[in-house]
């Protein structure tokens, strides 16, 4: 359940910058690296922080590693930059404030980084298969070429609708419905035995 929560938070950011899968790789380590980074700190200033002001540090913290991995990108990865941009910092900012409100700064979470990385890797699988499901079926090449029988098809026969914004919640939407199924078939796999 949680797992669905996060993804729906940085969700709405996320789809505008998963036109392709270089742009939704892009995001997806920009997610680990700030999710991870940020939990990690929170961590760290969990006996400093307290439940009046463990949202404002939160944001303070979060905002911080999505501006220097957005400095680093601008710097050196131009062209992913110009794909992700702000986009990054808001899914970031987001999906890290209901990290927060579901235990980031408790001091009896244990394994909470580890818990974040995954969190966050999920969410970039997620972006991958959306922007690899839009490209494919919405721009008929794969990561910007067109190589394989398969794409070459798609190629020929664009579905123009996963190229704007409404694809991408097209797209997410079946994902996700496909997630929620798995989740709830192993979670009742679980119960049975």
């Amino acid at each position: 359940k949680i797992l669905l929560e996060v993804i729906f938070l940085g969700l709405t950011p996320a789809l505008a910058a998963t036109i392709n899968t270089i742009s939704a790789i892009s995001m997806g380590v920009g997610i680990i690296f700030i999710m991870v980074l940020s939990t990690l700190t929170m961590r760290l200033l969990r006996s400093f922080v307290t439940e009046e002001n463990k949202y404002f540090v939160t944001l303070i913290v979060t905002t911080l590693f999505a501006s220097i991995f957005q400095m680093v990108t601008e710097a050196y990865f131009l062209s992913a930059y110009k794909n992700i941009g702000i986009y990054i910092a808001l899914c970031s900012v987001n999906m890290m404030l209901f990290a927060a409100a579901n235990g980031a700064v408790k001091k009896e979470e244990k394994n909470i980084v580890v818990k974040a990385f995954l969190f966050s890797l999920a969410f970039c699988i997620i972006l991958f298969i959306v922007g690899s499901l839009r490209e494919i079926l919405g721009v008929g090449v794969y990561l910007g070429q067109v190589k394989d029988i398969p794409v070459n098809y798609f190629a020929n026969n664009k579905i123009l609708i996963l190229q704007k914004a409404p694809g991408a919640f097209i797209v997410a939407s079946i994902v996700t419905a496909i997630v929620a199924f798995v989740l709830k078939k192993t979670g009742k796999n679980k119960e049975a035995k």
